[in-house]
C-alpha cells in the first residue's frame, strides 16, 4: 500500500519530524510522551493555519 506523508516544516525550512525520526535507534518505545503530543498539536495548528493562507 502506498501513502504520501507530508512532514511539517518550519518557516525557515527545517523539518523537526524528519530530524527526530532520523535520530532514533532502530527500535523505539511505542508510548509517545504527552509533551511531544502537545508539541505536535501546536505544530499542526500552525501548519494548517499557514496552508489556509497559501490557498487564497
Amino acid at each position: 500500500m502506498y501513502r504520501k506523508v507530508t512532514f511539517y516544516k518550519t518557516v525557515d525550512g527545517k523539518c523537526p519530524v524528519a530530524e527526530f525520526i532520523d535520530s532514533q535507534p532502530a527500535k523505539v518505545a511505542q508510548k509517545t510522551p504527552a509533551n511531544e503530543i502537545e508539541i505536535c498539536r501546536e505544530r499542526m495548528k500552525e501548519f494548517l493555519k499557514r496552508g489556509t493562507k497559501n490557498e487564497k
